[in-house]
């Protein structure tokens, strides 16, 4: 049981890789914008036009 384990453990997480990824990448922008927030310079919030223009607009 120890030898399969030790065996399929590493190929389990060698086939999660493209799952881990965007996990850390998530991980690291919500951190990001967290500690952004608290200092005051987060990422400016966007949202789509309602008017079907296809660029992002500052909210204010």
């Amino acid at each position: 049981m120890s030898d399969a384990l030790k065996t399929l453990l590493p190929l389990f997480a060698f086939m999660l890789i493209p799952v881990w990824i965007p996990m850390i990448a998530a991980a690291v922008g919500c951190a990001f914008d967290a500690v952004g927030r608290v200092r005051g310079r987060g990422r400016p919030t966007t949202r789509i036009a309602a008017s079907g223009q296809h660029k992002a607009v500052p909210v204010t």
